[in-house]
């Protein structure tokens, strides 16, 4: 991926940002050094120019490049804590970077009568080089400017020829490995950028992606737990209704009940009229079922086929078969034709009934099955009726 990919302005602009960011810190470091060395040189200075240890030296030159560098250093610093976020940082940043190197390269002027090297020019430029980010375009003109101006005023300060020529040489090649340095050093900040925002925007897209499957595994876990015909929860839902009711704080003695419904001679009325309006049939009870629930801790369920189950918590078998009649004359006052039906002209639904204790929740099974046996006795004794399962004499009473 190259950087001409993120030429769309929104990236652009969080490049510019990320870099003046980093600029800002790296300069609030530089700074502070130079803060620090300048004002131990200023020491030095003064130590050294009160007991003139080296005559004719112009100490308060020198001491003056150092109050300068350190003046501007200082404003520097609080712009890079202040400014940092302004679009017109990157060109102060450019500016200071001129400047310091500037003061190099003056320095390094002063130094020729002395010493005779360019020490504070070329260790300034590496300076800026290493802690400053900056285009290819500025740092080009940024070194190149300066270098014009040394091998201007070189000559001036310093009359030995080889030194010059040796100067003029040297810069060259510093300078050439230096725009060199500079423009890999700023290319590779662009490409950790460019890296560090695919990565933010892979983890983006994962993390949408998470969310979504995660949205797709609910639905998925509903669809489960639920059937497509009649919209009730199937046997699955029955095992999260069973779970959630495991975790209820209900005492011990607090009863249950469970209603196995059966519609009478539903594969007659398939056979005579249809599986599409069988289907219909299935649609019409379920909403006659679930419209009868009187609590939140009621719950009905397509048991299969043409079986349905209700759960009722906190009800015993005392109240169970007025429920129970209930639904069974809902379900015939619906008046969905069955002439095929042997008990009445119109679908009827046979109910068996079994009851027990919340304590015993987890052994469901046995009270499905008496409840099966309680609607076994209901159909066997004519259909269209409810059967309780008498847990005494252990047989089902039909009604």
């Amino acid at each position: 991926m190259k950087f001409k990919s993120l030429s769309l302005k929104n990236h652009q602009t969080a490049y510019r940002e990320h870099r003046n960011k980093v600029n800002a810190k790296h300069i609030l470091m530089l700074t502070r050094y130079v803060i620090l060395f300048e004002f131990l040189f200023i020491l030095i200075a003064l130590f050294s120019y009160h007991h003139q240890r080296v005559e004719n030296f112009p100490y308060m030159r020198y001491i003056l490049m150092y109050t300068i560098l350190i003046c501007i250093s200082f404003a520097m610093n609080r712009s890079a804590k202040y400014m940092r976020s302004s679009p017109h940082f990157y060109r102060l940043t450019t500016l200071y970077a001129a400047f310091f190197i500037s003061w190099g390269l003056i320095v390094s002027l002063l130094d020729q009568a002395l010493y005779g090297h360019l020490n504070a020019f070329y260790i300034n430029i590496v300076a800026i080089m290493a802690i400053v980010y900056m285009e290819d375009r500025d740092i080009l003109l940024l070194y190149l400017g300066e270098t014009f101006v040394l091998f201007v005023f070189l000559p001036s300060v310093q009359v030995n020829q080889d030194v010059l020529v040796g100067h003029y040489v040297n810069t060259i090649v510093f300078i050439l490995f230096m725009v060199i340095a500079s423009h890999f050093h700023h290319k590779i900040f662009k490409r950790q950028f460019i890296t560090n925002n695919r990565l933010k925007a892979q983890i983006k897209e994962n993390d949408t992606m998470a969310e979504e499957l995660k949205r797709a595994v609910e639905k998925l876990e509903t669809l489960v737990i639920q059937d497509d015909l009649t919209g009730l929860p199937n046997r699955r839902g029955l095992e999260e209704f069973i779970r959630r009711i495991s975790q209820m704080d209900f005492s011990d003695d607090v009863p249950y009940s469970l209603m196995m419904i059966d519609i009478d001679y539903f594969k007659d009325y398939n056979d005579t009229y249809g599986h599409p309006m069988g289907d219909e049939a299935l649609r019409a009870i379920s909403k006659v079922l679930s419209s009868e629930l009187t609590s939140l801790n009621d719950y009905v369920i397509r048991y299969g086929g043409e079986e349905f189950l209700q759960v009722c918590i906190d009800k015993d078998s005392t109240q169970m078969p007025a429920l129970a009649e209930k639904l069974r004359l809902a379900i015939e006052a619906i008046g969905i034709e069955h002439r095929t039906s042997k008990c009445a002209d119109v679908i009827t639904i046979s109910i068996g009934i079994a009851s027990s204790t919340v304590h015993s929740i987890d052994r469901l099974s046995e009270v499905l099955t008496q409840a099966d046996k309680a609607l076994y006795d209901a159909k066997t004794n004519g259909r269209n009726q409810y059967a309780v399962f008498d847990q005494s004499q252990n047989t089902p009473s039909s009604s």
